[in-house]
Formats: structure tokens, C-alpha cells, sequence
């Protein structure tokens, strides 16, 4: 693994109406206000579906179970580099809380809805998989 590019996933999680999960990123975060769907960077030592689990936990306070890996992007923020893997996911227990730990708002949105919110990863590859997926 290269050391100066910084290994992610986010996890678009799914409701029984293929509604994705997206939260909005808390002012003191980089991209303040941003919609995004969950997740973070990996911890030495762990897989990236370990990643996708612990983080959503951390995040909202609720178990999932990944469903499917989408593969992953390259990109460039404020001159760092990240490797972004995503993930489909849907809830271990449907009717489980959400506790929002780090974003100041969640949604339940369509796909198709996406374009009405200030979504940071609407044009990677990997989002676009998703939408063939869900269509």
C-alpha cells in the first residue's frame, strides 16, 4: 500500500425501498455541509468490509450487513490522494435507530434524487455503478 495515498470506503446503505442512506458532513469536517454516503478511512490491520462495518458503526450507531463490493476510485483533494472503495449495505436490523456521531443530518433519498443535494461523490465511477445496479 502507498503511504501517501489514504485507503476509504463509503457504504451506500439500502432501505427494503432501495432508498440510500446519505448524511451531511458536520461544519468542522473538510467539505463542511456536503452531503456523502457514510464511512471512512481504514485502520491498519483491518479489510475493507472490517472498515465498512466499524465505521458505520462509529458513524450511526447501527449494524450492518454489506451486501456487495462496487469497486473502488481515485481522487484528489486539497492536494492528497484517496483510494475510495464502495460498498452496498443494508441495515442487520431494519427498524434500528440511526444515532448521528459525526454528520448533522441523515436521508433516505432515491437515486434519482441525489442531484438535489450537494452529493461530493455523484460523478465517481463507482457511484455510477451503483445506479446500474439499482436500475
Amino acid at each position: 500500500m502507498n503511504p501517501a495515498v489514504t485507503v476509504a470506503v463509503n457504504v451506500a446503505i439500502l432501505n427494503d425501498c432501495n432508498e440510500l442512506l446519505i448524511a451531511k458532513r458536520s461544519p468542522d469536517k473538510p467539505m463542511p455541509g456536503v452531503w456523502e454516503f457514510p464511512g471512512g478511512k481504514l485502520e491498519k490491520g483491518e479489510s475493507l468490509q472490517e472498515c465498512a462495518l466499524r465505521e458505520i458503526k462509529e458513524e450511526l450507531d447501527v449494524e450492518i450487513r454489506v451486501a456487495e463490493y462496487l469497486g473502488f476510485d481515485m481522487l484528489e483533494y486539497e492536494g492528497k490522494t484517496f483510494e475510495l472503495h464502495f460498498f452496498i449495505a443494508r441495515m442487520a436490523d431494519p427498524d434500528q435507530p440511526l444515532k448521528l456521531c459525526v454528520h448533522t443530518e441523515a436521508r433516505w433519498v432515491e437515486y434519482a434524487a441525489l442531484g438535489e443535494y450537494d452529493f461530493a461523490a455523484r460523478e465517481l465511477a463507482s457511484v455510477k455503478r451503483l445506479e446500474k445496479r439499482l436500475s
